[in-house]
């Protein structure tokens, strides 16, 4: 009996040793950092092995833990989330986090990341154009296709140069409105007026790479859908 639990007593060490040797590798601690999802303080996710730097702003906390692991590609994804059940105003979130992020760090590409939309096909590259890239191209809420030509809602990424050159999202939209009406006030003549005045034109990936899946949700109290 008392040989037996020496024995079980030794295999319990033997394997703390293990784990421990292996916890002193640098790589297996990213591994296991990777696939619990440690979220640091700040709400900022950091990814391993130096993958490029972009931002996630959203606005349903809920949903996440959901866009902040596979499939979407390995990033750091700091975010700027709402606060509690007050009336909304989409643009200006966005406007926010942007200020908000660009005091942290030095940015190069920015994402504007509806978090109730998951990606359907890791091809869809999470990293800005030459242009204001709109991402979120094939949705299945409108049967994946746009749903109008000057649509820019959903998932967009912009660098810092491109959202100053367009002055960055109109504040005069509150509530919600499936996320594309404070777009569609800034929509004409085939683009969008601030990206058109700014002499830039729209860029997307292809139909069959810009696949998304709505989670659905419903709306909190207080944030009506918008009349206009």
């Amino acid at each position: 009996m008392l040989q037996m639990r020496g024995r079980y007593l030794l295999l319990f060490l033997g394997v703390q040793l293990v784990v421990m040797a292996l916890l002193y590798r640098e790589g297996y601690r990213k591994r296991v950092a990777y696939f619990l999802g440690i979220f640091c303080k700040g709400g900022t996710w950091t990814m391993p092995d130096g993958f490029p730097n972009a931002s996630l702003l959203g606005d349903v906390y809920a949903n996440l833990s959901l866009i902040a692991r596979p499939p979407l590609p390995p990033e750091e994804l700091p975010y700027c989330p709402e606060t509690e059940s007050y009336t909304f105003n989409r643009a200006k979130l966005l406007n926010v986090g942007f200020k908000e992020a660009m005091k942290d760090e030095d940015w190069d590409c920015i994402f504007f990341h509806d978090v109730d939309l998951i990606p359907e096909d890791d091809r869809n590259i999470y990293t800005c154009d030459q242009f204001p890239k709109h991402v979120a191209v094939a949705m299945d809420k409108f049967g994946y296709k746009l749903p109008y030509k000057t649509y820019f809602g959903g998932v967009s990424a912009l660098s810092p140069e491109q959202y100053m050159k367009m002055n960055g999202f109109p504040n005069n939209y509150w509530g919600w409105g499936d996320g594309k009406a404070s777009f569609r006030l800034v929509c004409a003549s085939g683009a969008i007026p601030g990206v058109a005045l700014s002499g830039m034109v729209i860029s997307r990936p292809s139909i069959q790479y810009g696949r998304y899946r709505m989670i659905k949700h419903g709306h909190d109290k207080g944030n009506e859908q918008n009349p206009k």
